[in-house]
């Protein structure tokens, strides 16, 4: 197959891409942007910039003209948003000459994801995207996305073959593509690019908190907690990362031993928790049967569950603390299990199977219930 990968967040297409080329495919990776977040990798970018009527026209023009140089497509998978055109003028007219030229379309849901926003549920109370829309300066444009709703991205989303989730909070914004085949797909991880530097059980351990977008994270939160934590005890040290290309976080994150990952994610983890635990980090995120409903062998994922209150959270992670000689051990778990589930050859081997037609393997879903989730290493035992 020849393929176009649609965005980079969080290194996901990046992931993907090498097992698709591992699997015998060609693929290229482009994003709507000028530039490229943490400094991910990309063979093309579709941005114009500027504000002036010269920047303007070219921003409707120069794209159309860059996807056409690049060939047809057997697939075209988007994430994020659902369009690689960025002026008003064109956006989502992509779609319909992708498939006049007979690719398939195909979208992933994850991240600060437009299908999602686009379709608002109610039933979760731990989303990111209100603490986001609230604190995050782009999160301004998805409190616009979702008063106008973009009819056209309503009327472009039948032109969608296939619609996967890789997380429960996603779920709903696949009832945005009417005719996609659904499906839910985990993330892919490359672990031979994750240097293992396990969490260590010395007197101070080293905790780190990440945000890309503080709102969407729930750093103010974290930083709470770590307050009240500080109030009670000092045989830790805590550090805020951010600003930090993708390559620089994982060189900072060699001396992390806790890393406390996004708190607002009923009950899924991300991209972020599941590198960190490649790395043999202990890491504090959502996990519980809502995740696990979707993705059974969650259970088994070495991962604390976090909570959105700050007095909760202290007490989370000083359970923690006085485990830590339990440390090393997760670690080897925790690498393990991103091996064993996330690997980015097998995920890419589900999308080529669920992009073929076939039926990808699929994983035993369970009955989300009152199931018992542990305080502190859910499946680390």
């Amino acid at each position: 197959m020849r393929i176009l990968l649609v965005n980079n967040a969080s290194g996901v297409h990046e992931y993907l891409r090498r097992g698709l080329e591992a699997n015998g495919h060609e693929v290229l990776l482009v994003v709507p942007g000028k530039g490229n977040y943490q400094s991910r990798a990309a063979d093309a970018h579709f941005g114009v910039v500027g504000r002036s009527p010269i920047a303007s026209f070219r921003r409707i023009v120069l794209p159309y003209t860059k996807l056409r140089s690049l060939g047809s497509f057997d697939v075209v998978n988007y994430h994020l948003g659902i369009s690689l055109f960025s002026s008003p003028v064109t956006r989502y007219m992509d779609l319909k000459y992708l498939k006049s030229r007979g690719a398939r379309l195909s979208y992933y849901a994850l991240g600060c994801d437009e299908a999602s926003l686009l379709r608002i549920r109610e039933d979760v109370g731990d989303l990111p995207c209100q603490s986001c829309m609230e604190y995050d300066a782009n999160g301004k444009n998805c409190t616009k996305l979702r008063l106008n709703r973009r009819p056209r991205a309503s009327r472009s989303a039948p032109l969608f073959d296939f619609a996967v989730s890789a997380a429960y909070i996603y779920d709903h914004g696949l009832d945005f593509f009417p005719n996609a085949r659904k499906e839910k797909i985990q993330f892919p991880i490359d672990i031979s690019h994750l240097d293992f530097n396990p969490a260590r059980a010395h007197a101070k351990p080293v905790i780190v908190h990440s945000p890309t977008k503080k709102g969407f994270k729930g750093t103010m939160q974290v930083l709470e907690a770590v307050d009240i934590l500080r109030s009670k005890r000092d045989d830790f040290e805590f550090r805020l990362v951010q600003g930090l290309s993708h390559a620089e976080y994982l060189r900072t994150m060699r001396e992390c031993d806790v890393y406390i990952d996004q708190i607002f994610s009923a009950d899924s983890f991300g991209i972020a928790a599941l590198e960190n635990m490649a790395c043999g980090k202990i890491v504090v995120s959502g996990n519980g049967p809502l995740g696990w409903g979707g993705f059974p062998f969650m259970r088994q994922a070495p991962v604390v569950r976090a909570s959105m209150e700050p007095v909760l959270l202290a007490e989370i992670v000083s359970d923690l603390l006085d485990r830590k000689s339990e440390f090393p051990r997760i670690a080897q778990k925790a690498r393990e299990y991103v091996k064993t589930h996330h690997d980015y050859r097998a995920v890419a081997r589900r999308f080529v199977s669920l992009w073929s037609g076939e039926s990808p393997p699929q994983t035993k879903r369970t009955q989300v219930g009152d199931e018992k989730v542990p305080s502190a290493f859910a499946g680390a035992s």
